[in-house]
């Protein structure tokens, strides 16, 4: 049990570089564990600008240890860094995001399922969450995987079903967490 182990005091290593790899750590730190968080650097700077600048300084100010890594590699209760740093837990939790189910969707959808500025796949056909990619100006694709952007992007596909002029969905980059206080 997780909580339990965690509240022994026991050491807790978290692996992730977004929102819920800080809650988690933020979580067993609360809960008296010895944490260490490992996490890419840039990874969430990229999206969300300054915001990682401040979860690493709250994180290392409740005495989380922070390690920066390219990679890890889990084994044998742990993980190994892609610099060669070995680091040992009584509880490994891995917040590393998710991939794309390519057995649910067309076989041109190796990334995700491919909509336009208003959630559709085609005409009649919509979809919305973390199972869409979009793409961006630059010819990239964008994937959000975050619960907001179900949400929204949920009632935006609704619109478009419902109305052939439906207003783009154009989501501002927007995201909360609870971590450290």
């Amino acid at each position: 049990n997780a909580p339990e182990i965690a509240a022994r005091g026991a050491t807790v290593l978290v692996v992730g570089s977004g929102f819920l790899a800080y809650e988690l750590a933020s979580a067993a730190r609360a809960a008296g564990a010895e944490t260490t968080l490992v996490i890419k650097p840039g990874a969430l700077s990229a999206r969300y600008g300054v915001l990682e600048a401040i979860l690493t300084m709250q994180t290392e100010s409740a005495g989380v240890h922070l390690v920066r890594s390219t990679n890890c590699e889990f084994r044998n209760g742990g993980a190994t860094t892609a610099e060669g740093i070995r680091l040992e837990a009584d509880l490994v939790l891995a917040a590393i995001g998710s991939e794309f189910e390519r057995g649910i969707a067309p076989s041109d959808a190796s990334h995700g399922l491919l909509v336009d500025d208003r959630c559709r796949m085609r005409d009649g056909v919509v979809a919305a969450g973390d199972a869409t990619v979009t793409r961006l100006p630059n010819g990239l694709l964008r994937r959000d995987a975050t619960w907001t952007n179900a949400l929204l992007q949920g009632a935006a596909a609704a619109r478009a079903l419902l109305d052939d002029d439906a207003s783009p969905y154009s989501p501002m980059p927007y995201a909360w967490t609870e971590s450290f206080g």
